[in-house]
């Protein structure tokens, strides 16, 4: 019978910790979401063809970078490093 109530506990913590990881992911969701919806304009605005005057550089691309290092901050800031992993190759590839 002693076990039983660490077993609860262990049981409530798991539970506890998945809540919490649940939180933090709809959270990265809506900060995502909400810089996706501050760009779509930007984006939908650039002329992809228009050669860069900005030292070959053009502005979507920096602000691409930008965003995608943002991205990749924020996400290793609250998520292990395999989860980021799986998250950002496909960004890269």
């Amino acid at each position: 019978m002693h076990h039983q109530p660490n077993a609860h506990a262990a049981h409530s913590f798991i539970q506890d910790y998945q809540e919490h990881q649940n939180e933090i992911h709809a959270k990265l969701i809506a900060i995502m979401g909400d810089r996706l919806a501050v760009h779509i304009g930007s984006l939908q605005s650039i002329d992809w063809d228009t050669p860069s005057t900005n030292s070959g550089i053009n502005d979507y691309m920096e602000v691409l970078v930008k965003e995608t290092v943002t991205l990749h901050k924020l996400l290793s800031r609250y998520l292990s490093v395999p989860i980021v992993e799986v998250s950002t190759v496909p960004l890269a590839g």
